[in-house]
C-alpha cells in the first residue's frame, strides 16, 4: 500500500494525478485538515506534527503498515516526519508496494 499526501492547498486528486491509472498497487491519501471537504478543527492545532498524527491514525486504521509513504510539498514534509517518529509504519520504496 502507498500513502501519498497532497501539498498545501491541494486535495486528494493531486496525488492521483501523479500516479498512472494502470498502477498495480493501492494508493491512499488523506485530505489534510482544512483542505477539500475536511474539517479545519482548532486553528491552534494546525501544524505539521498534528497533520502527521492524522496520517498516522489513517495508516493504523487501514492495518496495512508498513506502507510506502511520500508526498508533494507539504505532504512530503508530513511523510518525512512520520518516517522519523514512526519508522515502524514505513518501508523503503524498493518497488511497487
Amino acid at each position: 500500500m502507498c500513502f501519498f499526501q497532497h501539498g498545501l492547498t491541494g486535495d486528494a486528486t493531486q496525488p492521483a494525478d501523479v500516479f498512472s491509472t494502470q498502477a498495480n498497487f493501492t494508493l491512499r491519501t488523506l485530505a489534510c485538515r482544512g483542505h477539500s471537504a475536511s474539517e479545519l478543527g482548532p486553528v491552534d492545532a494546525l501544524s505539521i506534527p498534528t497533520l502527521a498524527q492524522d496520517v498516522i491514525a489513517a495508516i493504523e486504521q487501514t492495518g496495512g503498515a508498513p506502507v510506502v509513504l511520500g508526498g508533494i510539498s507539504m505532504g512530503a514534509v508530513i511523510a518525512l516526519r512520520i518516517a522519523v517518529i514512526r519508522p515502524d509504519l514505513v518501508r523503503a520504496g524498493d518497488g511497487p508496494p
